[in-house]
């Protein structure tokens, strides 16, 4: 949950200017599944593109191999999405012009 008056990412949804994607642990607190099925409606709401997954059983850290919420199952699966994701996004996303660089 955000803090009050801590400005959280559903008060920059406005900014957002390119795909999201979220993978969440079910059991995770920090979001928790309500607070992403808020920012999930609200960005769709506001006409954003996110793209949310979440892992049944699993908590924060569930991909990341030295944490003790570690699960091997998710973390496969969110890595091929993760891979998807990145491939069919940053595939069609346009070149910087060179003069930008």
């Amino acid at each position: 949950p955000e803090a009050p008056g801590a400005e959280g990412p559903g008060q920059q949804l406005a900014a957002l200017a390119c795909p999201v994607l979220g993978l969440f642990g079910g059991l995770d607190a920090n979001p928790s599944p309500e607070d992403m099925a808020k920012l999930q409606e609200s960005a769709g709401a506001a006409g954003k593109q996110v793209e949310f997954h979440v892992y049944p059983g699993a908590k924060h850290g569930f991909s990341c191999r030295d944490s003790a919420n570690y699960m091997a199952e998710a973390a496969e699966a969110s890595w091929a999405r993760t891979v998807e994701f990145l491939s069919r996004t940053l595939a069609r996303a346009p070149l910087p012009d060179q003069q930008e660089l």
